[in-house]
């Protein structure tokens, strides 16, 4: 699924806008969609990892599968979502959120739009993740420039 992704975005860089994929409307709303959904999931088992870590259970030996012991503890425990660590989890984040942010905000759907992007902050706060917000930074850095 990343490489196809990832392949999938490197294409996404030859065209100068998002108006060109929407003469393929049908394959256009269904990217969106599946790009929310996987949003929403990344959302639902960031916080569900975060509040099982403020209270001292370690979600991922609750549910029976490898990931690293829990960083932090209390309310600065860091949220890894279903990854192994929390950078993974962040990275994540920086793969489908501005993507999907910008895909919507290209659809004129500002509400949903500002939605994603307070989903988005919450999650890099609650993920804590170094790598994460570096590359997030260098990433508006890139899309400052471009305008």
């Amino acid at each position: 699924m990343v490489n196809l992704f990832a392949g999938f975005t490197g294409q996404m860089t030859h065209f100068n806008s998002f108006d060109v994929f929407r003469s393929f409307s049908a394959n256009f709303d269904d990217l969106v969609k599946v790009l929310k959904a996987c949003c929403v999931m990344l959302f639902i088992t960031g916080v569900a990892d975060y509040v099982a870590g403020v209270g001292g259970v370690d979600l991922a030996k609750s549910l029976g599968f490898h990931a690293n012991s829990v960083a932090g503890g209390g309310y600065l425990v860091r949220s890894r979502g279903f990854f192994v660590e929390p950078t993974d989890f962040g990275l994540a984040l920086n793969t489908f959120f501005p993507l999907t942010i910008a895909l919507l905000a290209s659809q004129k759907k500002d509400m949903k739009t500002f939605a994603y992007l307070l989903m988005y902050l919450f999650l890099m706060i609650v993920a804590r993740s170094t790598g994460a917000i570096i590359g997030a930074l260098i990433g508006l850095i890139f899309s400052l420039m471009v305008l």
